[in-house]
């Protein structure tokens, strides 16, 4: 589905929240993130408006692997300004927004993580039986080439049961034995991606205004989780199985890299998660399993997001624990996949957001993995929930490693095991992902819109919808729309037979006498099985 507004866009820049995970309020912001207009003019930002303490610099260093890419895409405009004093940041953003040089300039944004208070533990893992694991095992356990990006607190990377589990930077490898060793950090960046001895992955995490007594100042090459949270998303995806030690994950065969972009206290800044992001690109994650979001989104996350989506990397996001409709972001963003929280019974989570932007929902109460300090916990919230999805688009990319992340997604969503109202609807989207029935489909029927495009403005008597609704056991596909960020009433525009379209126009819409405000548009694709 898509979302667009009519007549006007809407964006949110500034916002409070609080989430169930810190009682305490997020910091006051002290960098602000400006897009540049092109092109770029180096000498011309030397005459911004700037304090005297204030720095500009470039937000991404250049990519390795996808640098022309890189160099065509609109990131290359992005730059952070650090301010020295909090009550700096309305005068700094006015002057910046008043520069003929700026497109935008906003606060770097705060995420916290999506997760929800522990209870007494399990003695079994009951979400591996939930999504069928031991039939999928018998068509793949994963491939070590598969990497799952995890952008988090951090990996408790010595733990038992993830330590073999864990992507090596081959190219820092100095000598060449497949392990960590001290001669490995020689202080040289080896492999010339811009980032030194970063044999194990990256911390991206400088948040001086966020002091907590760890390791938060200076991004480094040590991911060692602080939080705990990383740490468990991580032994959900891809433990380490049959070695008679804790826990199985999803896909013990694949690989993790461990990407630290938050706090100690959980702490996630925007900047960091975006260079995050880049970094697993350039270095060989075809998944990104994203457990943390907030209410507001910002253009250069959009733009992150979407780069991502061109070269190929499968997006996965928790829906947030707001136990409402209320949107969340990154998951909410067009190009992510969007999973919310069941338990052992299939019922809702109670504290599960849902809504209109929903993709897929996953265990996510209660589940026993890995934690820091090589131990053990029930890991509860939709952060839990969405590395069960992760895992299972891992083992989809092991056992078809050609297909596209367009394809990876509708083949989670065309298996879902079906909850709530038939079909699609905005408590469980799709369903709860089946890791066996997943596996089991060579050619996932596709249901897509590609225009309006989220979040676009209209006024006229009629727009083409256009978009792709096929697959080889498709029998029809239905358009309906609905009026809000979360419509409880769904108002049908088309339904067509037997009739399969690909990048074309589904149908023509007018969305005359409507009122002026956010449309939420649905394409159903349905096969002949139902």
């Amino acid at each position: 589905m898509k979302k667009f507004y009519l007549n006007k866009i809407i964006f949110l820049l500034l916002f409070a929240f609080q989430f169930q995970l810190q009682a305490t309020e997020k910091p006051l912001p002290r960098e602000i993130i400006v897009k540049i207009k092109k092109p770029v003019d180096q000498k011309a930002l030397a005459n911004l408006k700037l304090d005297s303490a204030a720095s500009l610099k470039p937000l991404f260093f250049p990519m390795k692997n996808f640098r022309r890419a890189f160099e065509k895409s609109p990131l290359t405009q992005y730059f952070k300004i650090q301010i020295s004093e909090t009550d700096q940041i309305q005068r700094t953003l006015a002057n910046l927004q008043e520069s003929s040089l700026i497109e935008f300039a906003e606060v770097n944004r705060t995420f916290l993580l999506h997760d929800a208070p522990n209870d007494p533990r399990y003695s079994e893992q009951w979400y591996l039986q939930k999504i069928q694991i031991e039939n999928a095992w018998q068509i793949t356990t994963g491939d070590s080439s598969v990497i799952v990006g995890v952008i988090d607190t951090g990996v408790d990377y010595l733990h038992e049961d993830l330590r073999n589990n864990l992507w090596l930077n081959t190219g820092e490898d100095i000598n060449g034995n497949g392990a960590v060793d001290s001669s490995d950090f020689n202080g040289i960046d080896d492999d010339g991606n811009g980032f030194v001895d970063d044999i194990r992955g990256w911390d991206f995490t400088d948040a001086p205004h966020f002091p907590d007594g760890g390791d938060y100042l200076i991004p480094d090459n040590d991911p060692a989780d602080e939080h705990g949270h990383g740490t468990s998303v991580a032994g959900i995806i891809a433990a380490t199985a049959n070695n008679k030690k804790g826990i199985a994950g999803i896909a013990p065969s694949c690989r993790i890299m461990g990407l630290r972009a938050g706090t100690a206290q959980g702490y996630l800044e925007e900047d960091d998660v975006a260079a995050a992001i880049i970094y697993a690109i350039d270095n060989g994650a075809r998944i990104i399993n994203m457990s943390f979001g907030d209410v507001a989104t910002s253009p250069l996350f959009r733009d992150v997001m979407e780069f991502a989506r061109q070269n190929n990397i499968v997006l996965i996001a928790s829906a947030g624990n707001a136990s409402s409709a209320e949107i969340n972001y990154p998951a909410a963003l067009p190009q992510v996949i969007s999973v919310g929280a069941v338990s052992s019974s299939d019922a809702l989570a109670g504290f599960s957001s849902y809504g209109a932007t929903i993709d897929i929902v996953a265990p996510g109460v209660q589940l026993l993995t890995t934690a820091k300090n090589n131990s053990y916990s029930l890991f509860s919230g939709t952060s839990a929930a969405a590395p069960v999805v992760s895992g299972v688009a891992a083992l989809i990319l092991s056992h078809s490693p050609e297909m596209s992340n367009f394809t990876v997604r509708n083949v989670l969503v065309s298996s879902a095991t079906d909850l709530g109202s038939p079909g699609w609807d905005n408590k469980f989207g799709a369903g709860r992902v089946d890791a066996f029935r997943a596996l089991q489909i060579d050619l996932a029927t596709v249901a897509h819109i590609s225009f309006p495009k989220f979040d676009q403005g209209f006024a006229g008597s009629e727009i083409p919808i256009i978009g792709t609704a096929a697959g080889a056991f498709m029998e029809k596909y239905d358009i309906s729309f609905g009026i809000g960020d979360n419509p409880m009433q769904w108002f049908p525009v088309v339904s067509v037979d037997r009739h399969q379209v690909i990048s074309d126009t589904l149908c023509f819409w007018s969305p005359e006498n409507l009122p002026d405000t956010s449309i939420v548009l649905c394409l159903r694709v349905q096969n002949f099985d139902a």
